[in-house]
């Protein structure tokens, strides 16, 4: 049975808990969250788990038959485990950024379930001594998830890790209690409730904060709709209204314009081996290369994920579009320096193409298209070219230079190297 200071200690930590409970009700209730609603039933989870093996239900409730204490002790503990790594797979995104974190976290929420089943082991005292080295060795393993996550520059994993020492701390030392290691010493009990509770205020902070971050991006993709949000960069249907308006301008002033579709094709590999965030890298760096290749005046859109679109509305000269192009190619294909797995930087080389369509003028207000040479109107030309430049970049793979333009006359695909402009 416990003393009446430890009856304070931990009547005060439950204090902690139930008003931490409260506040993910009211806030899951308020703004109708579902991440809120599984925080408040995680946190009830916790409250069980500490109110086991603490000793303090025993004490409040000495009707209580031993056998279901023993039942609670073990398979609050088990699903207690679970539920924390269910819930660092959420605030990690692991399903987005990393197959590795995932599977790891939901193998261990997998083994850390399987300690409820425990309750059936013969020795009650073993089953205890398994289940606590169990759902431990599950905690300190999900340490290492939340460090790759961390190394992958998730800046909020850095506070998730010391959350989760405090958490392992607080299991180490409630199960200690539980399996009488540490003979009742009221210092260590104070130190672990005083972990579990750094653990829960820590858990509410880091929630508010990934919500926080959430409730911004839709915000964000609320007001600026047609704005990448990585790369900030012209997308959708603003992007396809300024490729009309250079068209039309083009048609206008009876003068030739291009567009110029830079594709990557090894997205999927590099997403694969190195995680979303890698991917955001590569992409982001390679929009402020094509930005800096263009210029300041020329338009640079995001087309797909994997594609972007460079708007030459005017021509100066009949080789400027090579020289374009090969700039844009060289400069695209360069390595790119990615922070993953480790401080150090790794690089990656990005198989690129560059397919070139252009818009030219002849007496007429109509434009012939480059592939067939059916005649088409000067509002539908933006899907048109944009397709014709995506083709041409795909063909571009067989040429050294990664540049595809049609041949003037033939209206063949050549590399832009070998074009008659």
């Amino acid at each position: 049975m416990m003393t009446t200071w430890e009856l304070v200690l931990w009547s005060a930590c439950l204090g902690v808990f139930t008003l931490a409970l409260l506040v993910s009700v009211g806030i899951a209730l308020a703004q109708r969250s579902m991440a809120w609603l599984q925080a408040a039933g995680f946190n009830v989870l916790c409250m069980f788990f500490v109110a086991a093996t603490s000793g303090w239900l025993a004490t409040m409730w000495p009707s209580l038959s031993p056998k279901v204490l023993h039942t609670l002790q073990i398979v609050s503990g088990a699903i207690m485990g679970s539920g924390a790594m269910l819930g660092l797979m959420e605030l990690l995104r692991a399903r987005q950024r990393d197959p590795v974190i995932q599977r790891g976290l939901t193998l261990a929420a997998v083994l850390s379930a399987a300690c409820a089943g425990l309750v059936w082991w013969p020795d009650p005292n073993q089953a205890l001594w398994l289940c606590a080295l169990g759902v431990i060795s599950c905690s300190l393993a999900t340490e290492w998830m939340v460090i790759r996550a961390a190394l992958q520059g998730d800046r909020l994993a850095k506070v998730i890790s010391l959350v989760c020492i405090a958490l392992q701390i607080a299991v180490i030392g409630l199960y200690g209690i539980l399996l009488h290691l540490w003979n009742r010493s009221l210092g260590i009990q104070a130190f672990s409730a005083l972990m579990a509770a750094l653990f829960l205020v820590g858990g509410v902070y880091i929630l508010f904060k990934r919500e926080s971050q959430q409730i911004r991006q839709l915000h964000a993709m609320a007001l600026h709709r047609d704005k990448d949000l990585l790369t900030q960069l012209d997308t959708g249907s603003v992007l396809i209204a300024q490729i009309d308006k250079a068209i039309a301008r083009a048609l206008r002033n009876r003068r030739e314009m291009a567009l110029l579709v830079v594709e990557v094709f090894n997205t999927s590999a590099l997403r694969n081996e190195r995680g979303d965030h890698s991917l955001d890298q590569m992409v982001y760096q390679l929009a402020l290369r094509l930005r800096y290749v263009a210029g300041a005046v020329t338009e640079v859109g995001r087309y797909s994920d994997t594609s972007f679109v460079v708007i030459l509305d005017s021509l100066p000269r009949p080789n400027f579009l090579r020289t374009m192009g090969l700039r844009l190619a060289v400069t695209a294909r360069r390595p790119y320096n990615l922070y993953g797995e480790n401080s150090a930087a790794n690089e990656f080389r990005a198989d690129i193409g560059v397919g070139i369509a252009r818009v030219s003028v002849g007496r007429g207000e109509h434009h012939r298209h480059a592939h067939t040479g059916q005649e088409v109107n000067s509002m539908s030309l933006a899907q048109e070219t944009l397709h014709d430049a995506c083709e041409l970049a795909l063909e571009s793979r067989k040429f050294a230079s990664r540049v595809a333009i049609l041949h003037s006359y033939t209206r063949k695909t050549v590399a832009v190297e070998d074009a008659e402009l």
